[in-house]
């Protein structure tokens, strides 16, 4: 009904309001699965640092962690979360008695989709390597992952435990890497062998290739 001459009438929407609802609510859900995954994380976030600063962890609170993260992952993919699990689930399975119900392959599994996402990590390539190092991988699978560490953190050796690592894994695999491979592993094994003697002839007897330890050095 017309009031004062002027008639009244509902004016839809505009289309930039409706875009800007449609981008509000899609950012929301979007939110959602990041909001639900942090959430899930703090019940282990405090066992990861007594991981970061090298304290004892009960085989409960491990599981805790490795619970906490497998279902962020549920929630949210990210390498941090995938590492994290990997990492968990590694040293629950020093455990002998651990019944956690995971597959020892598992943390391997966790830890390659984790680098799948962030694969700039010489560390986390090397972890992989100790994995396969440690279920004697064949050579082809050792060198795959060591590669990928030398060639994204080729001086990342300043820690001496990797430094050893890069060594036994690299003399293990001599045969499987280019010439700039073992231009690279016979750089470490000199650095190595100039720092603790001791620990770089047990990483070549590890390896079983003293003889190529000896001809890097010129012995």
């Amino acid at each position: 009904m017309a009031s004062g001459g002027r008639t009244s009438r509902r004016q839809s929407p505009s289309l930039p309001a409706l875009s800007a609802i449609a981008i509000g609510a899609a950012v929301l859900i979007a939110a959602v699965p990041i909001a639900v995954s942090d959430v899930l994380l703090l019940s282990g976030n405090s066992v990861m640092e007594r991981l970061q600063d090298e304290q004892a962890v009960d085989q409960a609170s491990l599981n805790r962690f490795v619970r906490s993260r497998e279902a962020a992952a549920n929630w949210r993919r990210t390498a941090r979360v995938h590492t994290d699990l990997a990492l968990g689930l590694l040293i629950l399975g020093e455990y002998e008695d651990a019944g956690h119900g995971h597959d020892p392959g598992e943390a391997e599994t966790a830890l390659e989709k984790g680098l799948g996402l962030a694969a700039m990590d010489p560390y986390g390539w090397m972890r992989l390597v100790q994995m396969r190092l440690d279920r004697e991988a064949p050579a082809s699978e050792i060198a795959a992952p060591l590669r990928l560490a030398l060639r994204t953190g080729p001086h990342e050796d300043r820690r001496h435990a990797m430094l050893l690592l890069m060594v036994e894994a690299g003399l293990r695999v001599w045969n499987e890497l280019d010439e700039s491979g073992r231009v690279l592993i016979a750089e470490k094994a000199r650095a190595a062998f100039g720092r603790d003697i001791r620990g770089a002839s047990a990483a070549a007897l590890r390896a079983g290739r003293p003889e190529v330890l000896g001809e890097i050095l010129g012995f």
